[in-house]
């Protein structure tokens, strides 16, 4: 579907539609209710450490780990263990990281501008919709910073878990020759401000790459 695209755009098509879909989330009601809460994991075959600022634990009922790739998704640590002697982080929403295999592409650093074109257009909006619809994803603002690429946008589709509010950030990054990408979803409970929204995004970008240190 995506071979007319430019590599940098392409590499992204690809590591949305194979690592960045909520369909399990959905099916698994965010498998919230973990026995143990853990701030860290490492996957990708231990190559990668996904990691979430205070108060976010992995959800290791919803996270999906292989070889070369992984899923990870985090909430609430008091949510996830169902205790609430847990700690709860001053913005409460759900976290999902994906790691891609390494690919060999241009790093997300020299490929802002090939991103910001993918992303405006009906291929890229495609990538985002958790369906594969264009019409369903408005992509609200794009900015690019120290090597991350951000998206802002708002995806009407039924791909959604219920309680996911259609509007979401997500950041894409290397870190050590892979595509990864984080990304905020406020809930329909707990709903936040667009500077929350952003704010959260940072952090848990810059602690994804603390845990990578040397590897970025």
């Amino acid at each position: 579907m995506f071979t007319w695209i430019s590599k940098p755009a392409h590499r992204v098509a690809f590591g949305l539609i194979a690592l960045l879909s909520l369909t399990a989330c959905e099916g698994a009601g965010f498998g919230l209710g973990a026995p143990r809460g853990d701030s860290r994991i490492s996957v990708a075959g231990s190559e990668v450490v996904v990691a979430g600022p205070r108060g976010y634990c992995v959800d290791k009922s919803a996270t999906r780990d292989a070889a070369d790739s992984a899923f990870v998704l985090m909430a609430s640590c008091a949510s996830v263990t169902q205790s609430a002697r847990a700690p709860t982080p001053q913005v409460a929403g759900v976290l999902v990281a994906s790691v891609a295999a390494p690919d060999g592409g241009a790093p997300v650093a020299e490929s802002m501008e090939a991103f910001g074109a993918f992303f405006n257009s009906d291929a890229g909006r495609a990538a985002l919709s958790q369906t594969g619809q264009a019409e369903t994803v408005e992509v609200l603002e794009t900015s690019a910073a120290e090597g991350v690429f951000f998206v802002h946008a708002r995806d009407s589709s039924d791909g959604l878990a219920e309680d996911v509010r259609d509007e979401y950030w997500r950041a894409l990054f290397d870190v050590k020759g892979r595509l990864v990408s984080a990304s905020v979803f406020g809930t329909e409970a707990q709903p936040f401000s667009t500077d929350a929204g952003r704010a959260l995004l940072a952090q848990f970008v810059a602690q994804i790459r603390a845990a990578n240190a040397g590897n970025i």
